[in-house]
């Protein structure tokens, strides 16, 4: 691990180690917004205790400055040996003092902010926490379900998979048995690149319906047909040479493991009309 030039110079030049409380995350990916970053930064490192962002820019490049209240819980979220992976880059994570210094530099801009979820307790809460991405049709037989996702975390380029050819109807082809060898590997498949989204009922879809020659049904419609077979929806899609996976899950453990870790307190009987989508490689 590359250890900022301050630590180097003040630290290990003196042959000892100094106590920190910051940590620096570089190698962002450009295309990800400053809130996005912010809210996956909460949901990586709030397992370890209190703490706060800052954002610095310096030209197109940013350096997160994650800062604890303690420096033990600083060592703790250093030394994780899971690793970090943020809208499909690792990233490093090094101990720093440059939280401060760049935070009054000219050349710099710098964002103070922590933006927990931990107030979030609803569904409705938390849609209202992401804006919408891609608004259409799931579709299922003879059947359509207006709805639209909200991109909860992972790389926001691969959306454009889904806006490709202005891709306004999904077509749910197979099925994914909910059993814990399969949620498995759909969870390894997470660590490369993927898009973890919340699909919610929607309105408007009027056109798609009837180019489609199509019958309207809600969400909920979706969800308990998907319960019933116990199963994920699978729709299968291409971008290149490449070919993508996207799960549509309704509502159940494995579900709400994953939104738990986006919102701790988020009530599993929030909501009953939702569906979680998960974009992951073939």
């Amino acid at each position: 691990m590359v250890m900022d030039d301050y630590y180097r110079k003040h630290d290990y030049a003196e042959g000892r180690s100094r106590e920190y409380r910051s940590i620096a995350i570089k190698n962002i990916n450009r295309k990800v917004p400053d809130d996005v970053l912010r809210d996956a930064l909460y949901r990586e490192f709030h397992k370890y205790g209190e703490f706060n962002v800052k954002i610095t820019h310096n030209g197109p490049d940013r350096i997160a400055f994650v800062n604890f209240k303690y420096p033990e819980t600083a060592r703790d979220a250093k030394h994780d040996k899971s690793g970090m992976i943020l809208f499909d880059r690792k990233r490093s994570r090094s101990p720093s003092a440059a939280a401060e210094e760049n935070g009054s530099s000219k050349r710099s801009r710098t964002d103070d902010s922590v933006q927990p979820l931990e107030h979030v307790r609803s569904i409705a809460d938390l849609a209202k926490c992401f804006p919408s991405q891609w608004s259409g049709l799931l579709c299922l037989k003879n059947s359509g379900f207006p709805c639209r996702m909200h991109l909860l975390n992972g790389d926001p380029s691969l959306l454009d998979i889904l806006q490709e050819g202005d891709k306004k109807v999904l077509r749910i082809t197979q099925r994914l048995r909910l059993d814990k060898a399969r949620l498995d590997e759909v969870e390894k498949r997470m660590r490369g690149p993927y898009c973890l989204m919340l699909a919610t009922p929607s309105s408007g879809a009027e056109e798609l319906i009837e180019s489609g020659g199509l019958q309207s049904r809600p969400v909920k419609n979706l969800l308990t047909y998907l319960n019933q077979k116990e199963a994920a929806g699978v729709i299968l899609l291409e971008r290149g040479s490449n070919s993508w996976v996207l799960h549509v899950f309704p509502p159940c453990d494995f579900v709400s493991g994953i939104l738990t870790r986006v919102a701790p307190k988020l009530s599993a009987d929030s909501a009953k009309e939702f569906l979680v989508a998960i974009l992951v490689k073939n």
